[in-house]
């Protein structure tokens, strides 16, 4: 037997820890959450600030992530709401959108400066933006990461946000639902047990679930919602109150959609606020009549609230409380509605923005370092076949808790059928066409037999992240054949290593470009210290000096046009060294008083 033995005098050598984010991706605020030595930190992600817009700008000098720039046409913003949505969904559904998009043979892409981008692109570019700043803030490398959805996220929805992650360099971990991410937030930090409603209005999503915590377990019991309801739709409201039939560009749009928000968000704290109009115009919204201007958006999302409970088997006398989740939740005549029709207490004491990042985050710990909570999700739609005549058997319910493995046995409708094709669909309607389709494959190789005969045994397994693979097996033969679940006009396999191989080529590139940029800053931040001290104190120097700095500073500006960092850093160098003797007779001069 080998026994190894250790010299106690060497040095002992801590192995980094290893961190998982939580990400909240949301319609028009990220945020991202890491346990750090039992500790829970919001990560700072633009600037000082947790909160990081969902924006993505592309132009020729590269991507630009989380700025607003009003007048950029091509800044993309709320990504999220056309995530895995076909052109026609996104176009339907999503009003007063200002992307500029087009129906291609691989599906709906958006036009930029630089060509045309699939959501999933524009959404990874996000979460490399994250990684990024969380690797900094960290100082290691961060792989894995718990990814929120919104609960009523379908099943393509979810592929493409997971899709995005993966691309961006994280190793998903698991998909959680919003309103469950902020229950074990509300859970773990404030000891909540029981049945709460989780009511989480973001940007552009909408979604309600019924949830059980007890004994740090935390079960949904019933999940509703809908994907094109959120608060971007309360900002296209006011546009369309001041600005009906005028036409506007996309910038125009653009910037009268922020200018709303900014209303929006003055009206939970004040009576009245002013919108001003891409057209020059200043118009006062009041309180009122913005509440009478989203009474029936209210409405809506209350109706849901009550079709979920039903859903759910709970009586009202059960529930505890509502938890608030999502900015829009910030809306004081919310607050009223909910209260008046549920008379229920309602719960805001974590950020509404921050929770749901929060709770990701210590799924995240949960999921890398073990703990006593187990979260039971639900699927959010049924998961069913497509059969003769184009109606839907359901394998899966909606509200199903998950993961679940479930079997169902059809069989041929003709003589000497030697195939069936499986089309699975999601969605709640009767009939295949009225539901999303997920995905088609064909059994083949069946023995020719009577109708009737042929044994066909369908397995739907449905994963903790609500991402699903369908089989399907001939018992007399055991042919069987088996499809994991893309969409089919989302993104392949081939097409993600593709993405993934072409990111790598350029990463070199990509570096230098961001290199180029941050000398360009420094070099101006130079320039403007210079001139501000030639402005304050030129008399210190003579005619011939001020003349060679003046000289040194115009070489320097011509050279951030000609895009080449080493020419900008050694005319930086040069400024600095020809204005050391003029700093240090400043530095005297101020001393002396």
């Amino acid at each position: 037997m080998l026994i190894q033995i250790n010299d106690p005098s060497a040095p002992k050598i801590d192995k980094p820890l290893k961190y998982a984010l939580g990400i909240d991706f949301g319609t028009t605020h990220c945020v991202a959450g890491v346990v750090r030595n039992d500790t829970l930190e919001l990560i700072p992600l633009e600037g000082e600030s947790f909160l990081l817009p969902s924006v993505v700008s592309y132009q020729e000098s590269g991507v630009s992530v989380g700025k607003r720039v009003g007048s950029d046409s091509n800044a993309i913003f709320s990504i999220k709401r056309i995530m895995g949505r076909t052109f026609k969904e996104a176009d339907t559904n999503v009003q007063g959108h200002s992307f500029q998009f087009e129906n291609t043979t691989s599906g709906l892409a958006l036009k930029t400066e630089v060509g045309l981008k699939k959501p999933v692109e524009v959404a990874k570019d996000i979460f490399q933006y994250i990684k990024k700043q969380a690797e900094t803030y960290l100082g290691q490398e961060v792989l894995d990461a718990v990814v929120t959805v919104p609960a009523y996220f379908d099943e393509v929805a979810r592929v493409s946000i997971k899709d995005a992650a993966v691309l961006a360099g994280f190793n998903v971990l698991r998909l959680v639902a919003e309103p469950t991410a902020a229950a074990l937030a509300y859970g773990l930090d404030e000891g909540k047990e029981g049945v709460y409603i989780v009511y989480d209005l973001g940007g552009g999503t909408f979604d309600v679930s019924v949830l059980r915590m007890r004994q740090g377990v935390f079960q949904v019991l019933a999940t509703g919602g809908d994907a094109f309801l959120g608060g971007d739709d309360i900002d296209a409201m006011i546009v369309k109150h001041f600005l009906t039939d005028i036409e506007l560009s996309a910038v125009q749009r653009r910037e009268a959609l922020t200018h709303a928000r900014h209303v929006k968000e003055r009206l939970s704290s004040q009576l009245k606020a002013t919108f001003d109009t891409p057209l020059g115009d200043r118009c006062v919204l009041k309180r009122e009549i913005f509440e009478s201007l989203i009474q029936p958006f209210v409405t809506q999302t209350l109706n849901i609230m009550s079709d979920t409970i039903e859903q759910s088997g709970v009586e009202q006398e059960e529930i505890q409380g509502v938890i608030l989740v999502g900015g829009s939740t910030r809306i004081p005549y919310i607050h009223a509605q909910i209260n008046q029709q549920f008379k229920l207490p309602l719960y805001q004491t974590i950020n509404p923005d921050d929770v749901v990042a929060m709770g990701a985050a210590q799924q995240a710990h949960l999921l890398t370092n073990g703990g006593d909570s187990v979260l039971v999700d639900v699927t959010p739609l049924s998961l069913g076949i497509e059969m003769m005549g184009g109606i839907v058997d359901k394998v899966i319910s909606r509200n199903t808790p998950i993961p679940i493995r479930k079997a169902q046995n059809f069989t041929t409708f003709q003589d000497n059928q030697t195939g069936i094709v499986i089309h699975v669909v999601q969605g709640e309607r009767e009939l295949a066409k009225d539901c999303r389709s997920l995905g088609k494959f064909t059994l083949t190789g069946i023995p020719p037999m009577p109708a009737g005969v042929a044994k066909v045994k369908v397995v739907f397994a449905l994963d903790a992240d609500g991402l699903l693979t369908v089989g399907a097996t001939e018992e007399n033969t055991d042919i069987a054949q088996e499809i994991t679940i893309k969409p089919t006009y989302g993104l392949d396999e081939h097409s993600m290593a593709e993405m993934i191989t072409e990111s790598h080529k350029h990463a070199q590139v990509d570096i230098e470009k961001r290199l180029l940029e941050q000398t360009k800053v420094e070099a101006n931040q130079l320039i403007h210290a210079v001139e501000h001290a030639l402005s304050v104190d030129e008399e210190l120097l003579s005619d011939i000096e001020k003349s060679t700095i003046l000289k040194i500073i115009q070489e320097l500006q011509q050279s951030l046009h000609q895009e080449r960092r080493g020419v900008i850093s050694q005319r930086m160098e040069l400024l600095e060294q020809s204005t050391e003797e003029f700093a240090h007779r400043r530095v005297q001069k101020h001393l002396k008083g």
